[in-house]
């Protein structure tokens, strides 16, 4: 599986334009936030991701006197709900970074007149395609 995760997280860069490095920062935060909130408070807590092999741990620094040492500390079960967060996540930032690029697409064409397709009309809007987005226009 690990290899897999490396490889579609390749893939929606390419297909998608979502850089690796922020699914990766967010996955790293969103584990760390499920890892305490089933496991309880995880001071000291990180998770490390190896971007090589695609090993997820959980890893807690302990001080034992004056030296401070870095432990695993990942649970069992803990593949299952990386799997289950990281398909949130991923979900989540694609939508943010394809209403970026539609945001950075259209904002300075205000007032220009485009082409598209009207695909629904009804009462309260209807729905245009634009080619690489979709439109809702109200009735007025």
């Amino acid at each position: 599986m690990k290899a897999e995760f490396l490889d579609a997280l390749k893939q929606i860069e390419r297909e998608k334009g979502v850089k690796t490095d922020l699914v990766i920062d967010a996955l790293k935060t969103a584990l760390l936030s499920a890892y305490k909130k089933k496991y309880g408070p995880a001071h000291d807590s990180r998770i490390e991701i190896d971007t090589k092999t695609g090993e997820i741990k959980v890893v807690k620094t302990i001080t034992d006197g004056e030296e401070k040492l870095d432990v695993e500390v990942t649970p069992e079960n803990f593949g299952r709900i990386a799997a289950q967060t990281a398909k949130q996540v991923i979900k989540q930032r694609i939508l943010e970074v394809e209403r970026d690029l539609m945001y950075e697409e259209y904002h300075n064409r205000v007032g220009d007149l485009v082409t598209g397709i009207v695909q629904q009309n009804d009462q309260r809007f209807t729905l245009v395609d634009l080619g690489k987005v979709e439109a809702l226009l109200p009735p007025q």
